[in-house]
């Protein structure tokens, strides 16, 4: 079975899978730009590794095998190539390596993907970048309903050199804490599951070894799943952890998934222990240079591959990566740029006043174009 996605005509993927689920995993990253037709000249290829025909003329390269132009991984059933522009996978699974491999394609064309929620408000594009955890989701849960509101992405976003910022919404990771803030959820199968996971955490408390827990806990995730009737044996694996991926439009509604935008701010988010809110400004360089770190962080488990990739590749993979900072100074250039500290310890409907304050304050009223 085939599947295609398009986004915006720079990522153009054709998924085809037989036997695997392939498509259930690697649909968390790009549902949203489903297409009945193939894309023009796909540059992401995802293939079963069944598919995959090992070269007889290969050598050595960090626990894996290396050819001109890509490498393989017998123990992992895992295998990619990269020429003339195009990535192809062959795999079993989506090993979260996913995001970098399309940073690799975009970075090019001048495109650069961002860890941060991202909206517009009134067709004035903002950019939340921050560290996982540190609130995107519960953000966005917060201001999807003020007027004017268009959603880009909780995750990651896509900006280009001129200060564009196009969607990337991915299925939104929703956590137990997240449902009092996302009333759609209640009585679905993911508000069910989560609920479940909270007296999963709380029965298996009995068990002192971490290790024997967290196998408890994964087997009875499933156990539970397949009794119930909520998955099959095929999606199971995406049900055992302490998160559910939900499609956006669980959350968003359809007309509210915002295409593309000029950016008109961008507000870093960060945690700290005191208990104020704390409002700094930032260079276009100094908030790329925070961005490239998180991306860093985020791609870490691609690295691997890429590393080895880049000893067998004619393409410098190492260089692209390094081109993504000077995409992200160059695209915030010319706007208002901000660090917000936020007390660790802040409910959510304080965090959410005083984003929506600033928001106004500081961004909307803002008449200045860039």
């Amino acid at each position: 079975m085939d599947y295609y996605y398009n986004l915006h005509n720079k990522l153009r993927v054709h998924l085809r899978q037989n036997r695997s689920d392939l498509a259930t995993n690697y649909g968390h990253y790009w549902r949203w730009a489903n297409s009945d037709t193939p894309p023009p000249q796909p540059n992401y290829l995802v293939r079963e590794y069944a598919e995959f025909q090992p070269p007889a003329d290969y050598f050595k390269v960090g626990g894996g095998h290396g050819f001109p132009g890509g490498v393989y991984f017998p123990n992992e059933r895992y295998a990619l190539t990269f020429e003339q522009e195009r990535i192809t996978e062959y795999t079993t699974y989506a090993n979260r390596a996913t995001n970098l491999y399309s940073q690799l394609l975009l970075v090019p064309q001048g495109i650069s993907l961002v860890h941060a929620a991202g909206l517009s408000l009134y067709d004035k594009g903002i950019i939340f970048p921050a560290a996982g955890g540190v609130g995107k989701t519960t953000l966005i849960s917060q201001l999807k309903d003020l007027p004017g509101f268009s959603f880009f992405g909780d995750d990651f976003v896509m900006l280009d050199r001129s200060g564009v910022m196009s969607a990337y919404p991915s299925d939104l990771s929703i956590y137990h804490y997240h449902l009092p803030m996302m009333p759609e959820l209640k009585d679905t199968v993911y508000h069910r599951y989560l609920i479940g996971r909270v007296w999963l955490d709380k029965l298996t408390r009995i068990f002192t070894n971490h290790r024997l827990r967290y196998y408890v806990r994964r087997g009875l995730s499933k156990l539970i799943g397949i009794i119930v009737g909520w998955i099959n044996l095929q999606s199971a694996p995406v049900w055992h952890q302490d998160y559910v991926k939900v499609p956006i439009e669980q959350v968003i509604q359809k007309g509210q998934v915002g295409h593309q935008t000029k950016l008109a701010a961008a507000v870093f988010l960060q945690r700290h222990s005191g208990s104020d809110f704390k409002v700094t400004t930032l260079s276009p360089s100094r908030l790329a240079s925070m961005i490239d770190a998180i991306l860093n962080i985020e791609f870490r488990y691609g690295r691997v591959y890429v590393d080895k990739l880049a000893i067998v590749s004619n393409i410098d993979v190492i260089g692209r990566l390094n081109q993504q900072r000077q995409i992200l100074e160059s695209g915030l250039s010319g706007i208002p740029l901000y660090q917000i500290d936020i007390p660790a310890s802040a409910p959510t409907q304080t965090y959410a006043a005083f984003m929506k304050d600033f928001i106004q304050q500081k961004i909307l009223s803002n008449n200045e174009s860039r």
